[in-house]
């Protein structure tokens, strides 16, 4: 006669049990012991133990149906689920989290990262936008626009970002970033067969004339009796950087003597600039 209900099988040296339940109790306690006798019992405690004393005691507690049973034994590891005698990795007996009590989770959680990065590395940039891209329909904005709140909201949160400030690639990063751009070739460049409209084109055209355009502030700077524009011009032309143009500028030393804003001339050289 089949017994319905929960169980345990108990270490009597460290007090230490397993939990369970079954609609057939003697068959489950002979599967118990078919795996720990295997070494492949889904439980590393209780097989543990077995290996050093091969010994545990088997109770039963009935329950009328199987329902019950599995009341019960939810009840047992809520009950227990703070003690060091509980063995059970997983606390609930519908599934749930089997990693964070297992012994082996480090092991574990360091296998599931090394399959993950092998399974990503081996996808080539097409697979990972058809997988990841969320693509037409599957997109949660497809068809659809912001509205001018959540554009301006949006505009807000990222005015004067500064994610990137100071960030420094290392050399193996820019080759990594310079071999997959050479992949995206062809139809796996997300503009193949596509061109910008003509409002994009003249909007784009406006943000480079603009990047090109002096600033209203900007102060035209001399150097050795040549006018430059602004000093970002002179640090151009004469391939320094804006900073060290500045030093000069500022300089004490009779090196730097013929630096200046245009502003601040002295008169012998204004008279050579505007000769």
């Amino acid at each position: 006669m089949k017994i319905i209900g929960a169980y345990t099988l108990t270490d009597l040296r460290t007090g230490k049990f397993y939990v369970g339940s079954s609609g057939d109790i003697e068959k489950r306690f002979k599967r118990h012991f078919d795996d720990l006798q295997s070494q492949r019992h889904h439980c590393p405690g209780l097989q543990k133990l077995w290996n050093d004393y091969g010994r545990l005691r088997q109770s039963t507690y009935p329950t009328e149906t199987r329902e019950q049973a599995y009341e019960l034994e939810q009840d047992m590891l809520d009950r227990f689920k703070g003690s060091v005698l509980l063995l059970n990795v997983g606390l609930s007996v519908r599934g749930g989290d089997n990693l964070t009590r297992n012994p082996r989770r480090s092991e574990i959680v360091a296998a599931i990262k090394e399959s993950v990065r092998e399974k990503l590395s081996s996808l080539t940039p097409l697979e990972r936008k058809q997988l990841f891209g969320l693509p037409g329909a599957r997109n949660g904005m497809f068809g659809r626009t912001h509205t001018e709140e959540v554009r301006a909201k949006l505009a807000e949160v990222h005015r004067g970002n500064k994610y990137c400030l100071g960030l420094k690639r290392s050399d193996e990063q820019r080759r990594q970033i310079s071999e997959m751009a050479k992949r995206r070739v062809g139809e796996l460049n997300s503009f193949h067969g596509k061109s910008h409209s003509e409002e994009t084109k003249r909007h784009l055209s406006t943000l480079a004339k603009s990047r090109n355009k002096i600033p209203g502030n900007a102060r035209s700077v001399v150097v050795g009796g040549q006018v430059y524009k602004s000093l970002t011009e002179a640090s151009r032309q004469l391939q320094v950087s804006p900073a060290l143009m500045v030093y000069r500028i500022n300089s004490k030393s009779s090196k730097y003597r013929n630096y200046h804003y245009i502003d601040e001339c002295p008169s012998t050289i204004e008279s050579t600039v505007g000769a």
